[in-house]
């Protein structure tokens, strides 16, 4: 992923993306507020890509399913079972990772839009 900031395009990879409180929330510990890039203090948001969200469904389902098969198999079987789990994991992430995450942006402009509507529902 392109851990980029959207507004001035400075490297965000390794750095600690701080927060701000929205307009209206209080200083310290507000119920709601925005990621900032830590160079140029630019609204910014999570950009999660579907494939991230797919991931985290097969990995749990896989683990789940290992654990209901345990008292239906041997050891051995188990163990092998796990190693094959463990190579579709990675094959899994490498080929999500050339297909789709290698050029995803990791984080994009807030939309102001979104943020009044949220805002005022609250």
């Amino acid at each position: 992923m392109k851990h980029n900031c959207p507004h001035c395009h400075g490297s965000l990879k390794w750095r600690l993306v701080g927060s701000k409180p929205r307009p209206g929330e209080r200083k310290v510990l507000p119920n709601q507020a925005t990621q900032v890039c830590p160079m140029c203090q630019g609204a910014i948001a999570q950009n999660t890509h579907w494939g991230e969200t797919v991931a985290g469904v097969v990995m749990c389902l896989s683990i789940v399913m290992c654990l209901a098969a345990k008292p239906y198999v041997s050891k051995v079987e188990a163990g092998w079972i796990v190693a094959g789990v463990l190579v579709l994991w990675v094959g899994m992430l490498v080929y999500l990772h050339h297909r789709y995450w290698r050029n995803w942006p990791r984080y994009r402009k807030v939309n102001r839009g979104d943020q009044k509507a949220r805002h005022e529902q609250d």
